[in-house]
């Protein structure tokens, strides 16, 4: 028995040519675009659990917790940095923006007190805009310039690092 090969042997040709057997795959790339949504969801929820203006507050207990700092959990912030570091396959990137995943991550700069989760979507705005054609159609947006321009001004260094 010969040990020539130190990997995995590939899938078949016809597997990967054929689109109906791998249709949650982001382009001709191994993700998945189920996995890819599953994660932006998590990340909607994080917005809706920690937002500060939910019904009921009052405008003390709205200015006490604006200043509250909220913590990521450890299963969406390892999933939110997978998605990051995925946003930097230009295949994914553009998923990303056709999906909408740019107006959620303008919900999380606007609303979000992790400012853990904060610098992650910076950054994988900015992994998107690595590629000319996403890179084009975010600068048409007017929120993501004017959310960069504010956030410029952040105090928090890892954000302000994936802002430049």
């Amino acid at each position: 028995m010969s040990f020539d090969s130190d990997r995995n042997p590939s899938p078949p040709p016809e597997i990967l040519k054929n689109e109906n057997l791998v249709p949650d795959r982001v382009g001709k790339s191994v993700y998945s675009k189920q996995w890819v949504y599953k994660t932006l969801m998590a990340v909607i929820e994080v917005i809706k659990s920690t937002a500060s203006d939910k019904p009921g507050n009052s405008d003390n207990s709205a200015e006490k917790n604006e200043n509250e700092i909220v913590e990521l959990d450890p299963k969406i912030e390892e999933d939110a940095c997978t998605l990051w570091d995925m946003a930097a396959n230009p295949e994914v990137a553009e998923f990303l923006y056709e999906c909408g995943a740019a107006d959620i991550f303008l919900d999380v700069v606007d609303s979000t007190k992790s400012p853990r989760l904060l610098e992650i979507v910076i950054g994988i705005l900015g992994n998107m805009t690595s590629f000319d054609a996403v890179c084009q159609n975010l600068s048409k947006n007017k929120q993501v310039v004017y959310s960069a321009i504010m956030l410029s001004g952040t105090s928090d260094s890892p954000t302000l690092l994936q802002v430049f």
